[in-house]
C-alpha cells in the first residue's frame, strides 16, 4: 500500500496545518531549553519533526477521507467475509514453524559461540533478560519485602505471568510454559493479523503483512518466554473485533492487553476511533431509542481498556 496524501478535503488540510504548528512550537521550545545544541542534534530534531508531520498528514487525510467515503456510501457497508478456515490453519502453522525455526537458529548460534549444548540449555539464555522475572511472578506472585531484585518485579504487569502459571499447571515447568504461551500467541496473532488485513486487502497482501511482521528485527522477542507475543495477540484481537463492530469484546480484550503491557492503554485510540466513526457515519434513520442505548453502553465499554491497567495498579497498591 502506497502512503500518499491526496488532500481531497479541506478539513484534512486544516488538521494537518494545526499539527505542524504544534510541532513547530514544540521544536522551538526544545531549542530554547537547550541553548548549546549543535547542528547534528538540530538536524536529527528537524528530521524527526518532519517524519511526524508527514505521518500526521497521512493520518489526517485518510481519517477524513474514510469518514467521507462512509457518508457518501463509497466505503464498505460491513466487514468482508471471513477467510476459509483451511487458510487460517495454514497461516497458524506457518507462523508457528517460522518461530520454531528462529529458535533452532538461536540454538545453532549458541553452539557456534560457546560449544555444544542442548536446546534447553541454550534457551536458558533468555533468563538473563526479563524471562526470569516473569517466571518468578508466575511461581510466587509479587513480593512486598525481601531481596530488592524480587521486590522491583512489581514493574512487570501480571497478564503474561498469569497465563504462564495456568499453562504451567499442564507442563509442570514454568520455563517451558513461557515458550508454549509465546509460541501459541504469535501463531494466533499471525492469524488475526491476516484476518485484519483481509478486511481491506486481498489474500496476497494479507500474507505479505504477516510475513513482514515476522521479519521485523524486534520479532526476535516473539518466540521468547516474555510478554510481547501475548500482548501482540490481544491487541490485534481488540482492533479486529472493533473493525467487526463487536465493541464489548473488543474493549474487553483491550483491557486484557493493558493488563499485560501498559502500552495497551493506547488501544483506546483505534477502538475509540472505530466506534466514533461508526457512530457519526450511521444513517440518520438507523437510530431508535434502543440503538441509542446500545451505543451508549458501547462508549461506556471503552472504560474496560484503562480498567485493565487499573487492576494492575490495584495489585501494586495491595502488594506495596
Amino acid at each position: 500500500m502506497k502512503l500518499r496524501v491526496t488532500w481531497k478535503n479541506r478539513p484534512a488540510v486544516w488538521i494537518t496545518a494545526a499539527g505542524i504548528l504544534i510541532l513547530g512550537i514544540l521544536l522551538a521550545l526544545w531549542g530554547r531549553s537547550h541553548p548549546g545544541t549543535g547542528w547534528p542534534e538540530w538536524l536529527a530534531a528537524l528530521a524527526s519533526a518532519a517524519l511526524f508531520a508527514w505521518a500526521w498528514g497521512v493520518f489526517a487525510d485518510r481519517w477524513m477521507g474514510d469518514w467521507s467515503a462512509r457518508r457518501v456510501g463509497r466505503g464498505e457497508d460491513g466487514p468482508a467475509e471471513r477467510p476459509a478456515r483451511g487458510i487460517l490453519w495454514r497461516v497458524f502453522f506457518a507462523c508457528l514453524g517460522a518461530e520454531l525455526l528462529a529458535m533452532g537458529l538461536f540454538w545453532l548460534l549458541r553452539v557456534l559461540q560457546s560449544g555444544w549444548m542442548g536446546p534447553a540449555e541454550a534457551l536458558r539464555l533468555w533468563n538473563r533478560l526479563d524471562a526470569r522475572h516473569y517466571q518468578d511472578i508466575a511461581r510466587d506472585w509479587y513480593l512486598s519485602q525481601g531481596d530488592m531484585g524480587r521486590v522491583v518485579q512489581l514493574v512487570f504487569l501480571p497478564g503474561y505471568p498469569l497465563a504462564v502459571r495456568l499453562v504451567g499447571l499442564l507442563t509442570g515447568d514454568l520455563f517451558l510454559a513461557g515458550f508454549v504461551v509465546s509460541l501459541l500467541s504469535i501463531a494466533g496473532a499471525g492469524v488475526v493479523l491476516y484476518c485484519l488485513v483481509r478486511l481491506d486487502r486481498e489474500h496476497a497482501a494479507a500474507l505479505r503483512t504477516v510475513k513482514y511482521a515476522l521479519l521485523l528485527p524486534g520479532a526476535v522477542f516473539f518466540s521468547g518466554p516474555m510478554s510481547e507475543s501475548l500482548f501482540f495477540l490481544l491487541s490485534l484481537c481488540s482492533i479486529y473485533l472493533a473493525r467487526r463492530k463487536r465493541w464489548l469484546p473488543a474493549c474487553l480484550l483491550g483491557g486484557l492487553a493493558a493488563f499485560t503491557r501498559s502500552l495497551g492503554l493506547l488501544l483506546l485510540v483505534p477502538v475509540g476511533y472505530e466506534l466514533l466513526a461508526d457512530t457519526l457515519t450511521r444513517r440518520p434513520g438507523g437510530w431508535d431509542q434502543r440503538a441509542v442505548e446500545r451505543r451508549a453502553w458501547s462508549f461506556g465499554a471503552l472504560l474496560l481498556i484503562p480498567a485493565g491497567f487499573g487492576v494492575y495498579c490495584l495489585i501494586c497498591w495491595t502488594v506495596a
